[in-house]
């Protein structure tokens, strides 16, 4: 979630729901007023589209016609509340109607459509068109965060997630176009050894990693000169 690295455009975000969607508007202004064909992709969840950041973000991007793409993960549950408890409309796209921008809804778990409705959303923010609202509709497998224990009655079937995993994996779907199109078998099994021997090494690294001390709690919070981390008193 606290993920930044400017190198390659992730600008920053945010541990606040919906937090990130007014980061990504500014980023998108900024974009417009210097005159560069940058566009900001902004990523969040269907609980967030019920914050009023939300609302307050694509109505400005809509008003100065921003170079800003809205990509709701509708993975269905804000932790533990499904869509349908929350959302007195649960079709999220019909929002962007509202403010005046297209809403477009596509198969989540389907990495060819994703690709071909932003596309279309970058095209037309770098037209001058503004914004885009893309819904993709997902599913989480596992629980909002790492190690998460639901108490209590369960807000979903075992049989729901065992059925989602064995039909909707989108990497498995992909693999299989991939395949169908003609990519060797022994290419895949080359990225997958790939992408499993660098997963193992982060986690060496991070085994073998010092735990970090109380003192460098502050370290990295700005980078402003006037910042100046040892200025800061830890109790």
């Amino acid at each position: 979630m606290h993920i930044a690295d400017n190198s390659v455009g992730i600008i920053s975000e945010s541990g606040i729901v919906g937090g990130a969607i007014p980061l990504a508007t500014g980023c998108a202004f900024s974009a417009k007023v210097r005159g560069v064909d940058q566009v900001t992709l902004c990523f969040f969840g269907d609980g967030a589209v019920n914050q009023g950041t939300f609302h307050e973000s694509l109505n400005m991007g809509s008003l100065w016609k921003l170079p800003v793409i809205y990509h709701c993960e509708n993975n269905g549950y804000a932790m533990t509340t499904s869509v349908a408890q929350s959302h007195g409309q649960a079709d999220i796209a019909l929002r962007a109607a509202g403010y005046g921008m297209p809403g477009v809804t596509v198969d989540g778990q389907s990495v060819s459509a994703v690709y071909e409705v932003a596309a279309e959303a970058v095209t037309r923010a770098r037209a001058g068109e503004g914004p885009t609202l893309i819904v993709a509709n997902t599913y989480r497998f596992d629980e909002h965060d790492f190690g998460s224990v639901i108490q209590g009655e369960p807000y979903r079937s075992i049989e729901e997630v065992e059925a989602q995993k064995r039909d909707r994996d989108p990497i498995s779907l992909y693999r299989t176009v991939l395949l169908d199109e003609g990519v060797h078998e022994s290419s895949l099994r080359a990225i997958e050894n790939e992408v499993d021997q660098a997963v193992k090494q982060a986690v060496e690294f991070a085994l073998a990693s010092p735990v970090p001390q109380p003192e460098t709690l502050p370290h990295f919070m700005s980078n402003s000169p006037l910042a100046d981390p040892n200025s800061f008193e830890l109790g």
